[in-house]
């Protein structure tokens, strides 16, 4: 949208900020109703800035636990004077003594039934009282199902859609007594049927604590399936190792390849 466009969403409109649904009170209703927009293609809070519940200038899964919190657990109140959405900062509302969280996949299997289970793993250094991902993948190759619950998520509610090649994934307690403690292990498995997978990329992933304050999250590793092997099929590095330049000698240009044991951080330094 632009600039124009966003001040037209709620300039000379009176509305209540922590109303997503325009009822003229703040419930339970106003919860479904963010999550129905987040995750299930719902119709977006009218004006868009009345689902700013936490002020942080975006409307997402924060926004769900943050109201959780003050209709269930005495947390404090919504902010009662939105700022425009266009001053979005992602700085804005973000834990920053949080150690980074890791989102990736796990190894893909496949049931009796020819449907594909993918667990999304993360590592978490601390307790997380909701998450919300964007999963982009090609609807001509894949079709993905809702997704399940992992021991990890037990008590959790779960909340998904899919529409023109993005899912959209949501985890919260509704009545904000559990959260995904810290540790390593499966958050969910995603769930479908189709036989070339590599068009599966986590798009996005929002973490936050019981606050309702952003984690920062870092997303790494690529999809394995049962025989070890990736999305493409090339077969997953046993070591690190650094591969002869190909072509050499070369003019203008070459190529050179490398492996990973696993995901990490990569220096290549060319000396001469």
């Amino acid at each position: 949208l632009s600039e124009a466009e966003i001040e037209s969403l709620y300039c000379g409109r009176s509305y209540i900020p922590r109303d997503p649904n325009g009822d003229g009170a703040t419930d339970i209703g106003d919860v479904v109703y963010l999550i129905n927009y987040l995750f299930k293609g719902g119709p977006p809070p009218d004006p868009l800035p009345a689902g700013d519940i936490n002020c942080d200038c975006v409307v997402d899964i924060g926004d769900v636990v943050y109201l959780i919190n003050y209709l269930f657990k005495g947390g404090p109140q919504p902010c009662s004077n939105n700022p425009p959405m266009s001053s979005h900062s992602s700085q804005q509302g973000l834990n920053k003594d949080a150690k980074a969280a890791t989102i990736g996949f796990g190894q893909t299997k496949r049931t009796k039934e020819d449907v594909f289970e993918i667990p999304l793993v993360g590592e978490l250094g601390m307790d997380v009282a909701g998450l919300q991902f964007e999963v982009s993948y090609n609807p001509q190759e894949v079709t993905l199902l809702d997704p399940a619950f992992t021991s990890r998520t037990e008590g959790m509610q779960i909340f998904s859609g899919a529409q023109d090649g993005i899912q959209k994934i949501g985890l919260v307690d509704l009545s904000g007594q559990n959260s995904v403690s810290a540790g390593e292990g499966p958050l969910i498995m995603l769930r479908g049927m189709g036989t070339n997978l590599s068009s599966i990329t986590i798009k996005e992933a929002i973490l936050v604590d019981r606050n309702a304050n952003k984690i920062p999250v870092e997303i790494v590793g690529a999809m394995k399936d049962e025989e070890g092997f990736d999305a493409n099929g090339s077969s997953v590095p046993k070591d690190f190792s650094l591969s002869q330049n190909l072509p050499n000698p070369f003019n203008p240009e070459t190529q050179i390849s490398y492996d990973l044991l696993n995901a990490c951080r990569v220096k290549l330094c060319i000396y001469n």
